[in-house]
């Protein structure tokens, strides 16, 4: 995410997401109006939010490991 004032890495999650989790809103998969560095990471890539409802949002990276925290 070139051009962004920390640079952030990826790594491999510790939990696997569940339907529970999704249920819950703790998949971690987050909303770009709740964290900055998702609103950054979507408009640097161009990826779709995930209240978009498109498939393609499934992918957009976890923000932290599913079912430890909400957002």
């Amino acid at each position: 995410m070139a051009g962004m004032a920390t640079r952030r890495r990826l790594r491999a999650r510790n939990t696997t997401a569940t339907i529970r989790n999704l249920a819950t809103l703790t998949s971690s998969l987050e909303y770009e109006f709740w964290n900055a560095d998702m609103a950054k990471y979507l408009e640097v890539t161009g990826a779709r939010p995930i209240h978009s409802g498109a498939k393609a949002s499934l992918m957009n990276p976890l923000m932290s490991d599913p079912g430890t925290r909400w957002g």
